[in-house]
């Protein structure tokens, strides 16, 4: 019988440790591992994920499909260059013959105002011009009815044995020496302006003294014209 030697003994029980150790940790996994699963459950799953991943696609694709039914994508420029010239030149606005200036005097000397005559219906071609005096002094005046304001502009013509019951120019005290004087004057303002603007733009402009393409001035006229 052989005799193991002090050193071959400690290596024997090391391996038989080891060995026990690793067949334990071996059982060990055994016990906790996860049954293994069958190739119709893993076909089955793989077909679900690639379900889930097609209908995810479509509907991917329809919603972008739908937004770009809707709206549009612009591009812009990130950079614009731009040179302006150092001034420019611009012809003045005119006062509106309606609007008083608030830096006028109250007390301004009253003007007439002699024009050859003009009849309504010699330029009656691209407006109504009959319809617009009849408006403006309907507005302004009330068809010339006497009120108890002695500042009203009809008034004070009036008191001059003139008339004015158009409200033109009343930071001036303009007064006309008679009616057709008078109905003449707005017939041929609104004839100029209209070869350069719009009849809306031209009232809107005579009511508030700014170029407007629309406002209650040009609407009530409106309305007044289909009465």
């Amino acid at each position: 019988m052989k005799v193991l030697t002090k050193n071959e003994n400690k290596i024997m029980f090391k391996n038989t440790t080891d060995t026990q150790s690793n067949r334990k940790i071996e059982n060990f996994k055994k016990s906790f591992a996860l049954p293994k699963v069958g190739w119709k459950i893993k076909t089955t799953f793989a077909a679900l994920v690639i379900l889930l991943l097609i209908a995810g696609t479509v509907q991917t694709v329809i919603t972008i499909g739908a937004f770009f039914d809707t709206y549009k994508i612009v591009p812009h420029s990130i950079i614009k260059l731009e040179i302006n010239p150092p001034f420019t030149i611009q012809i003045r606005e005119l006062i509106s013959p309606i609007v008083p200036d608030a830096t006028s005097s109250a007390e301004v000397e009253e003007q007439t105002l002699n024009l050859a005559p003009l009849t309504i219906e010699s330029l009656a071609s691209g407006a109504d011009f009959k319809n617009i005096t009849s408006f403006i002094r309907m507005r302004e005046s009330s068809n010339g009815k006497p009120t108890n304001d002695p500042t009203a502009l009809h008034n004070k013509c009036a008191a001059k044995g003139m008339t004015n019951e158009y409200g033109y120019n009343p930071q001036a005290v303009h007064c006309f020496p008679d009616e057709a004087t008078a109905q003449n004057k707005i017939v041929s303002w609104f004839k100029e302006k209209t070869e350069t603007m719009t009849l809306a733009t031209a009232l809107c402009f005579y009511n508030t003294g700014t170029k407007l393409s629309d406002c209650k001035y040009y609407q009530d006229y409106l309305a007044f014209t289909l009465k």
